[in-house]
């Protein structure tokens, strides 16, 4: 995505032209972030104003939407936000740019696993790193999902319903808009060979608890997420968010 572009094209050294494409990548998250918070700004008085209630026709269609509206933003920009927080925690402190270097895991199919050998970031860097795009963006995000499910529960027709949800969805996908069209391919090159890092050499690392998740999240994840959306509609009809 275009956040882990600005983060990561001061840190590998096969982009060369680091200020040519750099500066404008980290503009646009910016711009990004604007756009949403105007158009979120536009949207409050419909949202949160005084005397805004939802409707009792199509609670089923309300539910939908919003399920939609919050598996959306769960699998995409917010676990891109845990990921994104993983990288930072797996690339050392230090200075200079980052060189990988991998080896084969253990187990009977072997894969290469990838690590930092030199370079790293400082702690400023990393502080920056984890207030800009991980907690702006899920805190922008989230806001999104939020005047999303609330725009879409004062919807008086079913019409207005799945518009309004398709809108939202369309806003959440943004950086990946912007990524597509403001990211040159040379460095869209470089930033696809920028490696995965691995903590843990094989399977047999795991603790209990990643391995009872590893079996049951698929099942308990999505339920989970319906549970959520469901209890937000609900909240915001209430009166409660």
């Amino acid at each position: 995505t275009i956040w882990f572009a600005a983060m990561m094209l001061p840190l590998v050294p096969s982009c060369e032209t680091v200020t040519l494409f750099g500066i404008p990548i980290i503009a646009f998250c910016w711009i990004l972030v604007a756009v949403q918070a105007c158009m979120l700004a536009y949207l409050h008085p419909f949202v949160w104003g005084e005397g805004t209630e939802c409707p009792e026709a199509s609670p089923a269609l309300t539910g939908i939407c919003a399920i939609i509206l919050s598996f959306s933003v769960v699998s995409g920009d917010l676990a891109d936000c845990f990921q994104t927080w993983e990288y930072l925690r797996l690339i050392p402190s230090g200075h200079g740019t980052l060189l990988f270097e991998s080896r084969l895991s253990k187990g009977q199919q072997p894969v290469d696993m990838w690590r930092v050998e030199k370079g790293g970031i400082g702690h400023c860097h990393r502080a920056f790193a984890i207030l800009v795009y991980v907690v702006v963006r899920a805190a922008s995000t989230l806001s999104i999902m939020l005047y999303g499910i609330g725009y879409v529960a004062v919807a008086e027709s079913d019409d207005d319903k799945i518009k309004d949800c398709l809108a939202f969805l369309i806003l959440t996908d943004l950086d990946d808009i912007f990524y597509n069209l403001a990211v040159p391919k040379i460095v869209k090159a470089d930033l696809e060979r920028v490696p995965d890092l691995c903590l843990t050499d094989d399977a047999a690392g795991f603790t209990l608890f990643q391995r009872l998740w590893n079996v049951l999240g698929a099942w308990v994840k999505p339920a989970l997420v319906a549970t959520w959306a469901v209890g937000l509609v609900q909240a915001f009809c209430a009166g409660g968010v």
